[in-house]
């Protein structure tokens, strides 16, 4: 089955051409930019990898609100998603890389080693196929 028609099944939407193509190049383990307007499908583009290759995608995202909302509805569609902070008994299986999607405000990343040493632990390693900065117009400081 082809990218599109697997991700088409899955989240039962059909494909821009720069999804494909921004999908393709982060599965060909290029670094991409993807840069559209609000609504236009730039979540599709990370959702969709884990579906394809099995493996782990933490997004950076600065409001709880966009961490909340993505959690519940991956969750609702069957796939493993969790943010940092959400629930504390959670915090071995995100430590352990057991969720298909893990969100992190950038200060849960930059200012506590613990979830720094976590994305260079084995799991990760192993299993990490992308580092997603969402809403990259809100950092002020990098």
């Amino acid at each position: 089955m082809s990218i599109a028609e697997t991700v088409s099944e899955k989240f039962n939407v059909q494909l821009r051409e720069y999804q494909l193509k921004a999908i393709q190049a982060v599965l060909d383990r290029k670094d991409v930019f993807v840069c559209t307007r609000t609504g236009s499908g730039k979540s599709l583009i990370y959702e969709a990898i884990p579906i394809l290759t099995k493996g782990l995608v933490v997004i950076v995202a600065p409001l709880l609100s966009i961490m909340k909302e993505q959690v519940e509805k991956w969750n609702s569609n069957g796939l493993r998603a969790t943010y940092i902070g959400k629930d504390i008994g959670e915090n071995e299986e995100i430590i352990n890389g057991q969720f298909s999607y893990l969100f992190g405000s950038p200060e849960s990343f930059v200012g506590d080693s613990k979830w720094r040493e976590v994305l260079k632990s084995e799991p990760y390693r192993n299993n990490l196929k992308l580092i997603v900065v969402d809403e990259a117009h809100t950092v002020t400081l990098w």
